[in-house]
């Protein structure tokens, strides 16, 4: 619905789509994207909103038909993946928490022994601050991991010492549309609404914009959410991590203002941009 108002704002045809109903066929060699009666669609661009990395066919489609596509769905598979992210973060040089991920149940006692605490344990595609658990102790931990099994292994991430209060970050393209300082509920360490946080606007200095910019950028993500944390025994920022689909309604509401306008504007953009190359060659 928000996306909706703000085309019919800027008088841009928008077209909710699922793209579960899309069709990809090849006639005489030809690469067709199809409607579910068969019938050719034109699209100048597809905002990509799905949280997990899905339907790559109709994205590598869109590729080769020069429809763009944003964000792709390699960038959302490795975003939506802490791991993944943690990787590409860490071969960029951009400054994060200390991470061990074990790809299995736990029972060598070795493992225990050389964890760090206090740490943070959470799902590696866990979002808002769901089956996440902080731990002060190895006695706690042992406790947890004894009971406690995730499917896809356990991620554990150093908990930075903080005064109660992280920063959101949206991103679009190559500007900073806005952050929210999100503040824990008392008693609470998760910042997340889910868990009773809340936001007020955030100020983002000229190291936040960087940084930020650069995680999007090394992630190969269009638009994205930056969770940064301020290290408060180093005053430094840290990378907790980059969603590619960032809630609007908590920045709305903080912000004054939706970011479905700067996504219309960042598609509108390309589509010239492609228009143009188009004319030139």
């Amino acid at each position: 619905m928000l996306f909706k108002k703000s085309a019919a704002a800027r008088g841009i045809n928008l077209q909710i789509i699922e793209k579960s109903s899309l069709v990809v066929a090849i006639n005489n060699n030809k690469l067709l994207l199809l409607d579910g009666y068969l019938k050719p669609i034109k699209l100048q661009g597809i905002i990509n909103w799905e949280p997990y990395p899905v339907f790559e066919e109709i994205e590598n489609t869109c590729k080769s038909l020069g429809i763009p596509f944003i964000n792709s769905i390699e960038a959302v598979r490795t975003a939506r993946n802490k791991v993944l992210t943690n990787i590409v973060l860490s071969r960029s040089g951009l400054p994060q928490p200390n991470m061990v991920y074990y790809n299995n149940s736990i029972s060598d006692n070795n493992f225990f022994e050389q964890l760090e605490f206090p740490l943070v344990c959470k799902p590696k595609s866990g979002t808002q601050g769901r089956g996440a658990f902080l731990f002060n102790s190895l006695a706690e931990f042992r406790s947890f991991a004894g009971a406690k099994i995730y499917k896809d292994g356990f991620y554990l991430q150093s908990y930075i010492a903080n005064d109660g209060w992280d920063i959101r970050v949206v991103v679009a393209r190559n500007q900073v549309l806005g952050a929210i300082k999100r503040i824990a509920a008392q008693g609470e360490w998760r910042t997340h609404a889910l868990h009773g946080g809340t936001a007020r606007p955030f100020i983002v200095d000229k190291e936040l914009e960087q940084l930020s910019l650069s995680s999007i950028k090394a992630l190969g993500l269009s638009f994205a959410g930056v969770d940064v944390i301020v290290d408060s025994r180093e005053g430094k920022y840290k990378i907790l991590e980059v969603n590619s689909v960032p809630r609007l309604k908590t920045f709305k509401e903080t912000m004054g203002f939706c970011i479905t306008d700067s996504l219309l504007d960042l598609i509108s953009s390309l589509v010239r941009i492609k228009k143009r190359d188009n004319f030139a060659s």
